[in-house]
């Protein structure tokens, strides 16, 4: 067996590699990568995929380093978890020999960087999954054989076999309502990504204006500007699409950046001009443009993204982020576990966090109520 490095790779090898990997997701790609190899104060990326001597892909590990400005190191693409080793389908006995030296290469790379806790995400959907359309249990919770623990919340996914007639009956009354308005305004979707435009120069322009957007909605740079330039990468190469809201006059109001793998696709970001957002209400139609985008165009899945209900273990949703919660779940998706590991090199580490965690918890506990 052998390691073939992301940095000496390229997109198309790289992802070529990755299409063969049953259990890998999006966040295993090129491009998710190397976003988040532009946050700052990433120190190192050694993401690999172990090969066998016929160079058939067994696995692939995404490693990062991070340090924050208390010096302390993480395994991390400057806060956003790694994706979770992902492993091929393989003879039992194999994959149980392939899985002991990918975890061993990861113990190792902490304790080079002296990284003590690990944060690992599990995609909601992968790539088998996508094929079959359908979405299985197996192996969901395998990093419990090696003393992960597991912090579970729901991600609201479209499926997107559904027929047309179906999908919009899921959809709730109020987002039914809204989405009926938008038309009625004269709102159109426009979808830019490389399948609709030759032009690069169209497609770069549209992104940035995205950006500025984002950023009078966000009323701040929320990360680096090289982030943006992955993500327009992303576009241009046919990784991700761009749907922008406008008005009867073509003036664009709200827009949405969607990443897209192997047939699955997710929204990725999404921004209103200000003075627009309750006026028109422009992303309920924006969303449902993309459902119906996604579904005309072959794809399995569309995820819409987390749903957020309360406070839990490793997790305090902010209002915001519940209120957005509920526009997404009003689409109709159903609710898939997306599971988030935490690991730790030290048992006094672990100890730690977890008495801080659950004193936390218990101070923020709701009970259950109908």
């Amino acid at each position: 067996m052998q390691e073939y490095y992301y940095r000496k790779s390229n997109r198309e090898k790289w992802n070529g590699f990755v299409s063969e990997v049953s259990e890998c997701g999006w966040l295993h790609s090129w491009d998710a990568i190397r976003y988040g190899c532009k946050f700052n104060q990433i120190i190192d990326n050694s993401s690999f995929i172990m090969l066998d001597n016929k160079d058939i892909p067994l696995s692939v590990c995404i490693l990062a380093a991070y340090v924050n400005d208390k010096n302390e190191a993480f395994l991390s693409f400057g806060g956003l978890a790694c994706a979770i080793p992902a492993f091929s389908k393989l003879i039992k006995s194999r994959r149980r020999k392939v899985e002991k030296i990918v975890f061993s290469i990861i113990l190792d790379y902490c304790k080079k960087y002296n990284i003590q806790s690990i944060t690992l995400s599990q995609p909601a959907v992968n790539i088998e999954e996508s094929i079959n359309k359908h979405v299985f249990a197996n192996n969901k919770f395998l990093l419990q054989k090696y003393n992960f623990i597991p912090h579970v919340i729901n991600t609201s996914i479209i499926t997107l076999s559904q027929d047309n007639q179906e999908l919009y009956s899921n959809v709730s009354q109020s987002h039914s309502k809204l989405i009926k308005r938008a038309k009625k305004n004269g709102l159109e979707v426009e979808v830019v990504n490389k399948q609709a435009y030759d032009n690069e120069k169209k497609i770069v322009e549209t992104l940035y204006e995205f950006q500025d957007v984002h950023l009078q909605a966000a009323g701040r740079k929320t990360r680096p500007q090289s982030t943006w330039d992955a993500m327009k990468d992303a576009l241009v190469a046919g990784m991700a699409s761009l749907f922008v809201a406008h008005t009867e006059f073509n003036q664009p109001i709200s827009y949405l950046f969607c990443g897209e793998f192997c047939k699955s696709a997710f929204g990725w970001s999404q921004a209103n001009v200000p003075e627009y957002e309750k006026k028109i209400s422009p992303r309920h139609l924006l969303e449902w443009k993309a459902i119906e985008y996604y579904k005309q165009n072959g794809f399995s899945f569309y995820e819409i993204g987390e749903i957020f209900y309360s406070r839990q273990l490793f997790s305090s949703p902010t209002e915001k982020e519940k209120s957005i919660s509920v526009f997404k779940e009003r689409y109709g998706g159903d609710l898939f576990p997306k599971i988030t590991w935490k690991g730790f090199i030290k048992d006094e580490i672990k100890q730690k966090l977890l008495r801080a965690e659950f004193v936390k918890f218990e101070q923020e506990l709701k009970c259950f109520q109908m």
